[in-house]
């Protein structure tokens, strides 16, 4: 179970929250085809790259024989995918494009188009910056609505663009626009923003973009003493889940009656050893544990120990043996490469290729078999060695390629390859990646500037 996998689950038990489902059952998209249309609300949580169009039907067969289904993950799907999915079942976690609420426009405010308010903000603050500034900019201008949603959300975009991007929402006078609401969900996530500008734009916050919001690190401790102590699970839940939360309120949370709230606590990274364990493994297993939230009554309070990377090596040794947290072991950035190594056999396999703790030689002797997930999440991981990136950008896959440009270690002649490819085919999800990539060459951000008219 990687980290996005991880808080898939945390927020499909908000979702059955939110809809009173007590008795919901998550699932990952695998087991879809064990379900049948008799049984408790049944929520899938999945990465958008994992539903097909077969997926997606397969939940609609099961809504339409009147079982209550939700799908929770983490991108906008395709439309060919989201329109057999029953209306109202999708939510989207990272930047909730179907399921944000629209803020209710000003009708004193006029409503225009968002790359419109842009362009003059734009071109007088952005636009001229060299190198990564001036590529991100321009593709905020022509990369469409994806782009501009994306390079809100990423704290590695260039700061006079992320300023021109909150300046739409701090100014008074700026005129409203359809995307406001969901642009406003892509800002509030990035944790380059101050906290002065992020309590500012909670003034514009539905309940759906407060919750994102709170999980920023980069909100006052204040706002997160506020949250902790709120009435509300699910505010608590979001201070919980926050890396920046001071250490007395994730002790004062860790004892909260809602479990997931301490799940939250427990696969905070910022968390102490002491809360997260107590003792230490016997040669029998784990029955020398004394408590901490390792040692938790609710199941899913303890497998997010098992996600933490804060988990000390030695337990998460101990955790790689049951079979029920295997999974999230393999895929802790803390885990042992020896670990990931043992591990790294069936439906594993893939979880180990994505972990950037694996080592090269497993990687290298991954990479030759023929299976997508795998070569995908070794194209992505920044531990695999340059020459096995080289061979996976001959195959010349569109997964592939995507996931090469978010490798921050790929080489940079490999970068120029896929970018060459990407403006060809106007794939603007793998330009926007490589004008964030730090290893893209400034010769190839100016190509992406040149590239007008095409993307």
């Amino acid at each position: 179970m990687t980290h996005d996998h991880s808080q898939l689950l945390f927020e499909a038990g908000r979702a059955a929250a939110n809809r009173g489902w007590s008795d919901a059952l998550v699932v990952d998209i695998e087991a879809l085809d064990d379900q049948g249309p008799i049984g408790p609300p049944l929520i899938i949580a999945a990465l958008s790259e994992e539903v097909t169009t077969r997926a997606a039907k397969e939940l609609s067969a099961l809504a339409g024989a009147g079982r209550q289904v939700m799908l929770v993950t983490d991108r906008p799907l395709p439309d060919h995918v989201s329109a057999w999915l029953p209306e109202g079942a999708l939510q989207v976690t990272a930047q909730d494009l179907q399921a944000v609420p629209r803020t209710p426009t000003d009708p004193a405010r006029p409503v225009k188009d968002a790359r419109t308010t842009l362009t003059n903000k734009l071109v007088k603050a952005v636009a001229d910056r060299p190198g990564r500034g001036s590529a991100q900019s321009w593709l905020a201008l022509n990369g469409g609505f994806h782009a501009r949603m994306v390079l809100a959300a990423d704290p590695k975009t260039d700061p006079a663009l992320l300023s021109v991007f909150a300046s739409m929402f701090l100014d008074a006078a700026e005129p409203a626009d359809d995307e406001h609401p969901f642009l406003l969900s892509s800002l509030v996530v990035n944790s380059a923003l101050s906290p002065e500008v992020l309590e500012s734009l909670e003034r514009e916050c539905d309940s759906v973009n407060l919750h994102r919001l709170l999980a920023n690190p980069s909100i006052s401790s204040d706002r997160i003493r506020a949250a902790a102590s709120s009435d509300d699970f699910l505010i608590r839940e979001d201070a919980a889940r926050n890396p920046a939360a001071p250490a007395d309120v994730l002790l004062q949370l860790s004892n909260d009656s809602v479990d997931w709230v301490r799940a939250a606590v427990a696969a905070n990274p910022s968390i102490s050893v002491e809360l997260l364990v107590q003792g230490y493994p016997s040669s029998f297993g784990l029955s020398g544990l004394k408590g901490g939230l390792i040692c938790d009554s609710h199941s899913a309070v303890r497998a997010a120990v098992a996600t933490n990377p804060s988990t000390p090596t030695w337990l998460l040794e101990a955790l790689a043996d049951q079979p029920a947290v295997r999974e999230a072991v393999v895929a802790n950035p803390s885990t042992p490469s020896s670990v990931i190594r043992r591990c790294c056999v069936g439906q594993l396999t893939a979880v180990a290729a994505a972990n950037p703790n694996a080592p090269a030689v497993l990687l290298e002797s991954l990479a030759s078999q023929k299976n997508p997930k795998i070569q995908t999440a070794i194209a992505a991981n920044p531990n695999t060695p340059a020459e096995v990136v080289r061979r996976l950008v001959d195959l010349d896959d569109a997964e592939t390629n995507l996931a090469i440009t978010s490798n921050p270690n790929a080489p940079q002649d490999v970068l120029t390859q896929v970018l060459k490819r990407a403006i060809q085919r106007d794939a603007w999800n793998q330009v926007v990646n490589l004008s964030l990539n730090p290893s893209t060459r400034d010769s190839d951000l100016a190509k992406i500037v040149r590239a007008r008219g095409r993307l």
